[in-house]
């Protein structure tokens, strides 16, 4: 079959001359016979910007600053995707005006009256089910919040607007969501809060309103630090790929797949993008070029031996199995392979933390595997900054938060990279 190609949104830093230290930041969109040049109005050093990428080069210098202007690049890459994909011909002007209404640089026409809390978040919603920067995710979840306003107002028997959104809503609002049926986890009710705040933050930029209690500190709920993660370490995947399962097809087809996102940190959106056409060569040595489907992102991925032998196995062209197929089959794998181990899991119901102990097999998903990857390699000696550009957390904090690293663990990297990188001439050995 021919290449199917799309157009790619790229940005590009723009110097006034060769030398200069600075450069501005452009969007830049060919589809068709048309070329769209969008200024983001940013400046960046020349020095701590990755051309190649797209985005800045994480540094202390710059800091959060330069983290925020990687997302920004990010929502107006979505933003042209989202214009272009409802309009395949659509004039560089109206292309502008678009991208102008979505920045909020200026109001579409049409827009009259404000529109009620729940009028605005239903608009907001439908906003979003139709912007490529809102993925399915993103607007079942702003969903799932609308009705839990709704189911919370019903039960109470109140009305709620924006100037109500204050801190009697919060304890009342959280009481609620900790009362059965629902007793939400902590974690959830600081998710759904998070959402709550992203309404309204929108609805005073909008000048719907000008009540800013959402955003007083402590208005939301602390997350607590919960333990259900697992990962599957390089010993253990090993083990998992000689397994003989040649009786089981779907099981080893499962487990391919798996030990394809341990070495690739894909998420399972995007395994099916590997082909050979995703293949790239540098100084002779192969990596893949992947546009993530989530954050459209451009991600190179070294093809390491473990990944290879699955990829010659199937001619690149990978399994295709439904998520829900996929995480039923890798815990029967698991369970087959690597045994009944377990782990204390530290969960969160109705507020309270708990702690119990459960089957690691029971824990091992999709996601584990990309989970795997960002914690084995980064043990291994990886530097995060390297491991972020493929798993795509902007910040460090993030992606602390994600892999799964236990102190012993972290103090063994600490002695390898010490003895790998130490000339030893202050380090003695004991």
């Amino acid at each position: 079959m021919p290449k199917i190609t799309h157009p790619t949104p790229r940005v590009i830093l723009k110097k006034k001359s060769k030398n200069a230290s600075i450069g501005y930041l452009n969007l830049k969109f060919l589809y068709g016979t048309k070329k769209l040049v969008y200024p983001l109005g940013e400046t960046v050093e020349a020095k701590y910007w990755n051309a190649k990428a797209g985005t800045t080069i994480f540094n202390k210098k710059h800091g959060q600053s330069y983290i925020d202007i990687n997302t920004k690049i990010q929502q107006y890459k979505m933003w042209a995707l989202d214009i272009y994909d409802t309009d395949h011909d659509i004039s560089i002007e109206a292309f502008k005006k678009e991208l102008a209404y979505l920045n909020g640089s200026q109001t579409r026409p049409g827009v009259v009256g404000i529109p009620t809390l729940f009028e605005f978040i239903e608009s907001y919603i439908e906003t979003k089910k139709n912007s490529v920067s809102g993925k399915r995710g993103t607007w079942k979840k702003f969903i799932t919040v609308f009705n839990n306003l709704k189911e919370f107002i019903e039960d109470k028997k109140i009305t709620l607007d924006y100037d109500d959104i204050n801190w009697k809503f919060r304890e009342q609002f959280v009481e609620w969501m900790y009362s059965p049926p629902r007793k939400y986890s902590a974690n959830n009710a600081a998710k759904i809060f998070e959402v709550i705040k992203q309404f309204m933050n929108e609805a005073l930029r909008l000048e719907y309103h000008n009540n800013k209690r959402h955003q007083e500190n402590g208005f939301g709920v602390k997350r607590e630090k919960v333990q259900s993660k697992v990962r599957v370490t390089f010993e253990e995947l090993r083990k998992l790929m000689k397994e003989d399962l040649s009786e089981r097809p779907r099981w080893e087809r499962t487990r391919d797949l798996f030990v394809v996102g341990c070495y690739t940190g894909l998420r399972f959106s995007d395994w099916h993008k590997i082909s050979k056409d995703s293949i790239e060569e540098d100084n002779g040595e192969k990596l893949l070029e992947i546009l993530t489907e989530k954050t459209k992102q451009l991600v190179m991925i070294p093809i390491l031996p473990e990944l290879q032998i699955i990829l010659n196995k199937y001619d690149y062209v990978l399994p295709s199995l439904s998520a829900q197929e996929f995480n039923r089959t890798i815990k029967k794998v698991a369970k087959l392979v690597l045994k009944e181990k377990t782990f204390t899991r530290t969960f969160n119901v109705a507020g309270q933390t708990k702690r119990e102990k459960a089957l690691r097999c029971n824990w091992i998903s999709s996601h584990c595997a990309r989970r795997s990857f960002a914690s084995n390699f980064y043990e291994l000696g990886v530097e995060p900054s390297g491991l972020m550009q493929i798993t795509g957390h902007s910040t460090e904090k993030q992606f602390f938060e994600y892999i799964d690293i236990d102190k012993r663990a972290e103090a063994r990297r600490f002695r390898i990279t010490v003895a790998q990188k130490s000339d030893q001439k202050y380090l003695k050995k004991a």
